[in-house]
């Protein structure tokens, strides 16, 4: 069974479910149509981030992979400290963070 860590930063959730849905007033800006790729996950893949562009406009591919391996002791922490990191940043825009972990994580593996 994954494990997973999320963390909502930033941001109102009435906000959210008004982006959500597509606020009408202020479209073509805001739409209820979500930014969906598709990949095929392998035996190697360890873990999967999905958030918003608050992370994304803050923090790169690459650095998230690094933060995740080399930083976040805690696996249930690691989206609380992107989210940390993306706010440290300066990042503007609201802020939620999951990270599904596709297999086991021992605790003890990351700190020693």
């Amino acid at each position: 069974m994954p494990c997973w860590s999320s963390y909502p930063m930033r941001g109102c959730m009435a906000a959210h479910v008004t982006r959500s849905i597509g606020d009408g007033d202020l479209k073509p800006a805001v739409t209820a149509e979500p930014e969906i790729i598709e990949t095929t996950l392998s035996a190697d893949d360890e873990f999967l981030v999905m958030a918003s562009d608050g992370l994304w406009d803050a923090v790169s591919n690459k650095e998230v992979i690094s933060i995740i391996n080399n930083k976040v002791k805690e696996p249930a922490m690691c989206s609380k400290r992107l989210g940390s990191e993306a706010i440290e940043r300066g990042s503007k825009d609201n802020i939620t963070v999951i990270v599904v972990f596709l297999r086991p994580v021992s605790t003890a593996e990351r700190v020693f």
